[in-house]
């Protein structure tokens, strides 16, 4: 069954809800998603606060060396770059978009990865700089996306 991933594990939606994904292009159903709860979404947002604040590093995410957070961020866009092909497939499904353009929704997704990843390594935050510019100095912390 669709699950969603909390504190690290892999689990059921409250009650077991689900959601069909379906096509636009037919309207019918390819895939399932959890429908997670209200409870499920406090869940998800307090075990991410407690990761954000208290990382397996001890010092949670915002005190980690910048080279280490720029690892992070090239290894997420070489993780969508080695599933490129089934990412815009499903793309594709989901939103109805030319396969061609979905390949490249993929690819542009990675690269701001890296654009990311090379901002925080190039170190420049001073004021004026295009670090200072696009990265904000406060994290935002934690959030959640709901529909309905």
């Amino acid at each position: 069954p669709p699950r969603l991933f909390i504190n690290n594990e892999w689990v059921e939606a409250e009650g077991g809800a689900t959601l069909p994904v379906t096509s636009p292009r037919d309207g019918r159903a390819f895939a399932a998603i959890a429908d997670g709860s209200a409870r499920d979404v406090d869940l998800a947002v307090r075990a991410a606060r407690k990761c954000f604040d208290a990382s397996p590093r001890s010092a949670g995410w915002p005190a980690w060396p910048t080279g280490e957070r720029a690892k992070v961020l090239r290894a997420i866009g070489e993780g969508l770059r080695s599933r490129a092909g089934d990412l815009a497939i499903l793309e594709t499904m989901d939103c109805g978009k030319p396969l061609v353009e979905s390949h490249a929704d993929v690819a542009a997704s990675a690269g701001l990865f890296d654009y990311y990843a090379d901002l925080v390594d190039s170190g420049d935050s001073s004021e004026g700089g295009m670090t200072a510019q696009v990265l904000s100095v406060d994290e935002a912390g934690v959030s959640a996306n709901l529909r309905r």
